[in-house]
């Protein structure tokens, strides 16, 4: 089942939580950029079935929010057994950190070989049609184009198709490992649990110091850590953290944003190149992107129209930050010496009152350098009003304070 909006894909994947094992793959958007992201997880509980009727297809593209809840119940959870095919490259985007309890079926195949197993080789395709007998196997739309929506039946019946075949795939192959070797198998192909106390997020300390009743119902139950209005869940929150990335990516990699910063800094003023880097967002990526909205869904264009002012307010912070920092860097290096954006994942251990070590890990939205005060600041962007800024206070506090643990020097925080 093919499934697109926030409600019903968090419905299902607290339906899959309570599984023992899971077929899982995944499909990428942009896979040939620099900047792939995930498209869709797809997910088979039934190994019987042929046909992948019973298959959750879920469309997380451009759903921050709803792949980190994946990786939070599924993923991470060392109860469920997760079979991928190869899963060193989906877990690249499910955060392999957290990953708990993984079987890769292509390390198993590896392990025997494909001459044992008579396969020309050992992609997961050749392994359904050589090894467990699937006919009409087709490939082709492996290399389509995943960012675009609405997606094609043949797309959404190749993706459910893909964890058939991997569970069909993965039965075949146990069958040539000797019942004697099931410990061996397991410490080769299984990456299990360690034990430790569960995995622990800075998301759960806001939730905690915002309230600690949802907080419990939370890790004892499991759902959803905010209840958020349907309509600022979907059409807020994602396209907000969505935009403002993709703003980071355009300037680090458009030359136009570059040559704003070319004369000297002496000449600069902030709000006018604020105001000229909002236009080129403008043009290159938020119309773009508005378009499409209006295309499929008009009525949440006021919705965007709001967007777009937090987008063009946050652009200004940036403007402002990148005209201080161009008095210490030369133009064509400050906005890459600003923008640090492959360092926003934190892990540290912190000792309970009862002497147990807690392990915390926490993905922040965005890193900077300021250069006037020589310090990073990790940054974290909040959509809604919350009742208490404290605790957004305290989130964004404990990101920095991890990452000044890890990196060894000052960081700052700041919450947009």
């Amino acid at each position: 089942m093919y499934l697109t909006q926030p409600r019903e894909i968090q419905t299902a994947i607290e339906t899959l939580a309570s599984s023992k094992l899971l077929w899982l793959d995944t499909e990428t958007a942009d896979w040939r950029t620099k900047y792939p992201k995930i498209s869709l997880i797809q997910v088979l509980a039934n190994p019987d079935d042929r046909t992948g009727d019973s298959a959750y297809v879920l469309d997380v593209l451009e759903k921050p929010n709803l792949v980190q809840y994946f990786i939070e119940k599924i993923v991470a959870n060392p109860q469920i057994e997760k079979v991928f095919h190869n899963a060193s490259y989906d877990l690249k985007f499910l955060d392999k950190s957290q990953a708990k309890n993984i079987t890769c079926t292509l390390k198993i195949a590896k392990k025997i070989t494909k001459t044992k197993l008579g396969t020309s080789n050992l992609k997961l395709k050749t392994l359904a049609a050589e090894l467990c007998g699937f006919t009409n196997v087709d490939s082709e739309p492996q290399g389509s184009d995943w960012r675009r929506r609405p997606l094609s039946e043949k797309q959404l019946h190749y993706a459910k198709l893909d964890t058939v075949y991997l569970a069909c795939v993965h039965r075949e192959l146990l069958k040539f490992i000797p019942p004697k070797s099931t410990k061996t198998q397991e410490d080769i192909f299984v990456t299990k649990a360690k034990p430790a106390s569960p995995s622990f997020s800075v998301t759960n300390v806001r939730v905690a110091l915002e309230c600690p009743r949802l907080f419990y119902l939370d890790r004892r139950f499991g759902g959803m850590s905010v209840f958020f209005p349907k309509t600022q869940y979907a059409a807020i929150g994602n396209p907000f953290h969505q935009l403002a990335q993709k703003f980071v990516e355009l300037a680090l990699t458009d030359s136009r944003f570059r040559s704003l910063l070319t004369p000297a800094a002496e000449q600069l003023q902030a709000e006018e190149v604020a105001q000229e880097m909002q236009k080129l967002f403008y043009t290159i990526a938020f119309f773009p992107y508005l378009q499409s909205v209006i295309r499929e869904n008009p009525h949440l264009v006021p919705t965007y129209n709001q967007i777009w002012q937090g987008v063009r307010g946050l652009i200004g912070h940036y403007a402002q930050l990148l005209v201080t920092n161009r008095y210490h860097c030369h133009a064509n290096a400050t906005i890459q010496k600003t923008f640090i954006d492959r360092e926003l994942k934190v892990e540290a251990q912190f000792q309970l009152p009862d002497g147990t070590m807690q392990q915390v890990r926490g993905k922040f939205d965005s890193l900077v350098y300021d250069f006037a005060n020589r310090r990073l600041c990790a940054v974290e962007y909040k959509t809604y009003q919350a009742a208490d800024l404290s605790a957004q206070v305290a989130q964004v506090a404990l990101y920095a304070y991890m990452l000044q643990q890890q990196k060894n020097e000052p960081v700052d925080a700041a919450v947009y």
